[in-house]
């Protein structure tokens, strides 16, 4: 009779019904957390391949655009220099281009799915070209101004008052020196003013 009492008396201590089920949730819960862990571990291994060989083909389009960049270069070299410009345009778009073919495809061998990407970018592209227009306007005038070529390097022109020697033309100024002075004209301004052209040498 006095052993029944004693073992009534222990099980109805107050908090260990309490005590154990926060032990057997806990429990619970770790496994849940080793189990996702593991398939997560299983699905990173899965697609370790597909991530490492992406990686090589970023790298491989990598050295490709470099490469590319080069010989349009080094071709450049054999041209008139008033081509120059024009070139350097074609070796930076040529660039470009391959990286960026080159994301499109390390990503797909990663096995992401690149459809909602490429259409998130377009939307997003289409933001960032509304908030810097102006230096989107400044060099659509400079690819205008390079294919036209009104004028070139070492030709003494006269533009919207300020006269010097053309230095340089890039996709966003025009590099005009004079008067021991060095000026950066934007190419919207020199594509939309009326050019002088003074001498050629």
């Amino acid at each position: 009779m006095a052993t029944n009492e004693s073992s009534a008396s222990t099980t109805n201590v107050p908090g260990f019904d309490a005590g154990s089920n926060l032990v057997v949730a806990v429990a619970e819960r770790v496994g849940h957390v080793r189990t996702a862990a593991g398939e997560l571990g299983q699905k990173a291994v899965g697609k370790l391949p597909g991530i490492v060989l992406g990686l090589v083909i970023l790298v491989v389009f990598w050295l490709l655009a470099k490469t590319a960049k080069r010989a349009i270069r080094h071709l450049a070299r054999k041209m008139d220099p008033s081509a120059h410009d024009a070139v350097e345009l074609i070796a930076r778009c040529a660039s470009g281009a391959l990286i960026a073919v080159g994301i499109v495809f390390a990503l797909d061998n990663a096995e992401v799915n690149v459809g909602p990407l490429i259409a998130g970018l377009g939307l997003t592209g289409f933001v960032i070209g509304f908030a810097v227009k102006d230096a989107i306007t400044n060099t659509l005038c400079g690819v205008l101004l390079i294919m036209y070529r009104p004028f070139k390097r070492g030709d003494m022109v006269a533009i919207t008052g300020i006269e010097g020697t053309v230095k340089a033309l890039d996709l966003r100024y025009t590099t005009i020196a004079g008067d021991g002075k060095t000026y950066l004209i934007p190419n919207t301004t020199v594509f939309n003013s009326t050019i002088t052209l003074i001498k050629r040498p």
